[in-house]
């Protein structure tokens, strides 16, 4: 009877595993990108397959190369890739869980306070900065330059979302 109730635990465990990946809801593709939707909260940018893998834009300052997205796991990430290789969306109200990353404070710069992360689903890991100006605290999530202007390459579609997590970010910059 224990092995059975231990069976049935871990299998419950790996089916729920399973289904709290993110899940691609849009797909929109054009000549050079892709751009993605996940659980139909948020949405990744200049996304592009190179030999095989997928490959999120890098922040570069300085002539150095920065990762901003990352995947955690290379069995979501050849997952992904199929995704979206073939077009494949699939419809979800499962609202996407996450966890506040490493938050490493800045001691003596003039505008940023924190470097942080965010990790979605324990797979997709974005990472970000906590900004201080004479307004308050404000999140600088991934961008890129182009053409002397920043394009966004992470954006919340679920405001209720990106207020929660901004505010976590803030108070454990803080603390």
């Amino acid at each position: 009877m224990k092995k059975l109730f231990i069976c049935i635990f871990l299998l419950s465990t790996l089916s729920a595993s399973s289904w709290s990946l993110p899940i691609v809801t849009e797909i929109k593709q054009n000549a050079a990108s892709y751009t993605i939707v996940l659980n139909n909260s948020i949405k990744i940018s200049h996304i592009s397959i190179k030999n095989g893998n997928i490959d999120f834009p890098p922040y570069v300052s300085k002539g150095k190369l920065f990762k901003q997205i990352s995947i955690l796991r290379r069995d979501y990430a050849k997952e992904l890739t199929q995704t979206l290789i073939k077009k494949e969306t699939r419809e979800t109200f499962e609202i996407l869980d996450y966890k506040i990353g490493a938050v490493e404070k800045l001691r003596n710069h003039k505008t940023i306070f924190a470097f942080c992360s965010v990790i979605f689903e324990s797979v997709l890991e974005v990472k970000c900065r906590v900004m201080k100006s004479r307004e308050g605290f404000w999140i600088s999530w991934p961008a890129i330059k182009r053409e002397g202007r920043w394009i966004k390459t992470f954006e919340f579609i679920d405001f209720a979302l990106k207020t929660e997590i901004e505010n976590r970010l803030i108070n454990a910059a803080k603390s």
